[in-house]
C-alpha cells in the first residue's frame, strides 16, 4: 500500500559472516528497484555469477530507480565492471554478470 511496510534486514556480507558462509556461487537479485543496495551490501564477497534485474536501462526512463534517491542500473553496471565483472548475457529487463575469476578457470 502506500504507507509501505518497514522490513528488518541484513547486508549480505553480514549474513554470510554470521553464518560461516565462505563464498557465493551464484546471486538472483530482484527486489524492485534496491538492486544497487545489494550488490553494494556484497562488500568483500564476489559471487561467481550475479543475475540482476535491470528495468530501468530497459525502459530507459528517467527514474533513477524505484527506491528514492538510489541508483540506476548503469551506475551499478559501472560498480560492478570496477569490482571485476563482465556481462555474460542481456536477457530483457535482466543481466548476467560474471566474476573475472570464473573466467580465468
Amino acid at each position: 500500500n502506500s504507507d509501505g511496510v518497514s522490513v528488518e534486514t541484513i547486508n549480505i556480507n553480514d549474513f554470510c559472516n554470521e553464518n560461516n558462509i565462505k563464498e557465493i556461487d551464484l546471486l538472483h537479485v530482484d527486489v524492485e528497484g534496491a538492486e544497487f543496495e545489494v550488490i553494494k551490501g556484497l562488500k568483500e564477497y564476489r559471487p561467481k555469477v550475479i543475475f540482476v534485474e535491470t528495468l530501468d536501462i530497459i525502459d530507459n526512463v528517467e527514474n533513477k530507480s524505484w527506491v528514492d534517491g538510489g541508483a540506476d542500473s548503469l551506475e551499478m553496471e559501472r560498480y560492478l565492471f570496477s569490482i571485476g565483472y563482465v556481462i555474460g548475457k542481456i536477457m530483457s529487463a535482466d543481466r548476467l554478470y560474471y566474476h573475472s575469476s570464473v573466467l580465468e578457470e
